[in-house]
């Protein structure tokens, strides 16, 4: 129907023709009550010959009005005269998108922008459960100052229904020949939509990929002579990749387009509001500094003030977090409520995080391209290393492609092009830089690699001593040896640069007291006390305007015993401080060894007796301890600060022998039965690990066969005390004491550990460190042959990811374990900087 100017269409008085399409006329037109102008797009006569439609038309239409949001055109009246339907709205000013697109391709700053915009819009319609279902560029309209409005939601249902039931399902072949409807849509559709299947908001999503993607090429993904070509290529074909200068220009883009593209619904971004947070993160918009940026003045600024804003919310443990480019998006890899660690997305003004669909990863870094660096199935090999495969994903969306093998920390290199790593390879802990070029290399232990803002320099924490977390700051340029920045820290863990490179912060525990908190150091070694905390505070990232993202944690190593049979009922906590690692035994299962070297110590490390039946602790002496005499009289120690000294402690009356070994460096100690002698594992001069057979009498030491790459530290005595069972990258190997002969027990891998020898010297306990339950085994030492032989659950489940020690009685009955619980929370910290 066509309308002249003059003529009248209910209220309102028509002006003159504004333009025409598949679904109607639209005219400029004025409210003769309000004496405003409008715009009146008339549809279809038939949209008004039943009642049911016409009722349902009025509602729908009303509830596409309900919509208030600047990227949607205001809805002002909806109405039938004289049998003709109508739509009134406001009046814009400027051009559609296809009259954009006719021009040629589209400058990526300007396509995302106006992606961005659809994307808000659609958000907000989606939110109240209405999809366009015809998306296209002639429904899309740019205004003279950039915004975009899109035009007649819910209109192409309408259009296409015959009834309720029919209005997700009708055919659309069956349109082919309403004039205009289908052939200029076609090539917009989403797969489900054209195989006349229930469609959600999805396909809207569908949509505007094959829009943005003719954005920036200036042609359609899909094309074909007729409709029935492009519904071929929509449901059978790829869409063609974006030209390379577009994907060099924002790496990303091209997998956003396909993500939108792909052909199941599920394949897509959940929502439309994911799609904007992606587009605005490769857009690569940081927020500005709110206060000056220490690299704007070169000096360390005054906070009196410091706001803290809580990011998490649930119990478990948080692993790493850092900031995306834009310094707005945080992603951060947890275990939450004793489920398998993930890696999540948040953003600082929301407080939901949202999983990135990669399990059992932990995140490492983001580049400066919106690129994630992870390692895989991390596996606890104990003394606080974890090793998997280092792989990189997207953060746009996309499977994790594999990198490497036996990764423990890596970081992007600021140009987001490249990957370095400590990798421990053959017991060697090695830094490589980028992967494959050994830059460092050393027996102790080093974490958390960092580059520098500039790429010119890592940092990295360097661990002396295996199975302690003590050390020190250091950096590292490729092609030089490293510097340590720091003297020695009882704790030293998590670092990141400041933004102007000048300084690099970590969380510590001084080693005269037990306060903990954030440290800086300069690069000529100035360490100041950035601030104190009532817990561990990890330092996970600095954002390029200050921001710090922090993770407050609250660990704790308990300890529990409980038997074979008698189920959860005989489980029993006898965790004493805050960290209570199990160390021995007694073969009766009377008593257990176990030291406290956490904050309840005090900065005074202690050694322990407990009976089992939960009776108080005693303490013994200062220091760490490794094994309990067979006898159960006394206890190896060690000083806690000299590790070259070993301590024999009576359990009860009787003096302390202290044995100095001037020139190794002693990481445990287990009596050998029958003998007034040990097996102690030394290392020389930051060398390798090896056994060593000690007399506490004359205090001489030879070593014990060849050496041998150790994995662990422990090493434990058979009841005969003819062998020693040590971890080794192969499996579990025998020792022989005296002979020095060496042995892989058949069948078992370095994923187990010995816990300790049957009573006949024939068989030995063996373990899994990170699965909970833990799944105890008893392996015939010669054959290999192995029983399950108990699982054992901690009481705690939420921030528990795997086991620390084990001890059984030489009849496997009674066992006694220690775990870490950690429950952490991720903060965003303002006024450090």
């Amino acid at each position: 129907m066509s309308l002249t100017p003059g003529m009248k269409l209910g209220p309102y008085e028509i002006v003159g023709l504004l333009g025409a399409g598949g679904m109607g006329e639209v005219y400029r037109s004025r409210d003769t009550r309000l004496g405003r102008e409008v715009a009146v797009k008339v549809l279809p006569r038939g949209m008004a010959s039943d009642p049911e439609r016409q009722q349902r038309f009025e509602a729908e239409a009303r509830a596409a009005g309900s919509l208030n949001h600047p990227n949607i055109v205001t809805l002002h009246d909806v109405g039938v005269a004289d049998g003709v339907p109508y739509l009134v709205t406001e009046v814009l000013e400027g051009e559609s998108l296809r009259a954009l697109i006719q021009r040629g391709p589209t400058p990526m700053a300007r396509a995302i922008d106006l992606i961005v915009q659809l994307a808000n819009g659609l958000s907000a319609a989606h939110g109240k459960g209405i999809v366009h279902r015809d998306l296209k560029p002639e429904n899309l309209f740019v205004l003279a100052d950039g915004r975009l409005k899109i035009l007649d939601f819910g209109i192409a249902k309408l259009m296409r229904a015959d009834s309720v039931s029919e209005a997700e399902t009708t055919p659309v072949f069956a349109s082919l020949t309403a004039a205009g409807t289908i052939m200029g849509t076609v090539s917009y559709m989403a797969p489900e939509q054209l195989r006349d299947r229930p469609v959600d908001q999805r396909a809207d999503l569908f949509a505007v990929g094959a829009i943005l993607h003719e954005l920036l090429t200036g042609k359609q993904p899909f094309t074909g002579e007729t409709a029935a070509d492009r519904v071929s290529a929509i449901l059978m074909a790829d869409a063609p990749a974006l030209p390379a200068d577009l994907e060099r220009e924002i790496p990303g883009i091209g997998a956003v387009v396909s993500h939108l593209l792909a052909k199941r619904p599920e394949g897509r971004f959940d929502t439309a509001a994911d799609l904007a947070f992606i587009l605005n993160l490769l857009g690569g918009k940081p927020a500005p500094p709110e206060e000056p940026s220490p690299s704007a003045t070169g000096e360390i600024p005054s906070h009196a003030n410091i706001e803290f804003r809580q990011l998490t919310f649930r119990d478990g443990e948080i692993g790493n977090a850092r900031f995306a480019p834009d310094g707005q998006t945080v992603v951060y890899d947890a275990a939450w409520g004793g489920a398998q660690v993930e890696a999540y997305l948040t953003r600082l003004e929301s407080p939901e995080s949202s999983p990135l669909g990669v399990k059992n990863a932990s995140v490492q870094a983001v580049s400066s391209t919106t690129e994630v660096a992870v390692v895989l199935r991390p596996k606890d090999l104990g003394g606080f290393v974890w090793l998997g495969t280092l792989a990189r994903f997207p953060l746009v969306g996309g499977r994790p492609r594999e990198v490497v093998d036996s990764v423990f920390f890596a970081d992007w290199a600021p140009d987001g092009r490249s990957l370095a790593a400590i990798r421990i390879v053959g017991g060697i802990c090695q830094i490589e830089a980028p992967l494959g070029r050994v830059i460092h290399s050393t027996h102790a232990w080093m974490s958390h690699l960092r580059y520098s803002p500039d790429g010119s320099m890592l940092a990295f924490l360097e661990h002396p001593a295996s199975g302690n977390n003590a050390g020190h700051v250091c950096v590292i340029r490729p092609g030089e040896a490293p510097r340590r920045l720091t003297e020695r820290y009882e704790m030293v863990w998590r670092l990141a640069w400041r933004p102007d490179g000048k300084e690099i912060w970590f969380g510590a525990q001084e080693s005269d007291e037990a306060t903990v908190g954030v440290a800086g150091v300069s690069l000529d070694g100035v360490v100041r006390r950035v601030f104190s905390a009532p817990g561990w505070a990890a330092v996970e990232d600095v954002a390029r305007n200050g921001d710090v993202l922090l993770a407050m944690t609250r660990p704790r190593m308990r300890m529990e015993t409980g038997t074979r049979t008698g189920g959860a009922a005989a489980v029993k906590d006898l965790s004493n401080l805050d960290w209570s690692l199990l160390r021995d035994m007694s073969p009766d299962g009377s008593m257990v060894l176990f030291d406290e070297t956490g904050l309840g110590s005090a900065g005074n490390p202690g050694v322990y007796l407990r009976p089992t039946d939960g009776s108080p602790a005693v303490r013994l002496a200062d220091g760490i301890c490794s094994g309990l005499s067979p006898d159960g009289r006394s206890v190896l120690a060690g000083s806690g600060q000299h590790t070259s000294v070993l301590l024999v402690v009576p359990t009860g009356v009787g003096e302390t022998r202290r044995i100095e070994l001037t020139d190794h460096a002693i990481g445990y100690a287990s009596w050998i039965p029958g003998a007034d002698a040990v097996v102690v594992v030394a290392s020389k001069a930051n060398g390798p690990r090896h056994l060593y057979r000690l007399d506490l009498t004359t205090h001489a030491i030879r070593p014990i066969g060849e050496e041998i790459a150790m994995t662990g530290s422990h090493a434990i005595v058979s009841p005969d005390g003819t062998h020693v069972a040590v971890r080794d990258a192969d499996g579990i190997r025998i020792v022989g004491i005296e002979d020095g002969s060496s042995r892989l027990v058949p069948g078992l891998t370095s994923s187990l550990l010995p816990s300790n020898w049957t009573a006949d010297s024939r068989g030995l306990y063996v373990w899994t460190r990170s699965e909970i339950p833990m799944r105890v085994l008893r392996t015939d030492v010669e054959t290999g042959s192995s029983e399950p032989w108990m699982e054992i659950w901690p009481i705690v489940r939420s921030g528990v990811a795997g086991f620390n020690s084990l001890r059984l009685t030489p009849d496997g009955e009674r066992y006694a374990c220690s775990y870490v619980m950690v429950d952490s929370t991720l903060f965003l910290a303002r006024g450090l900087t």
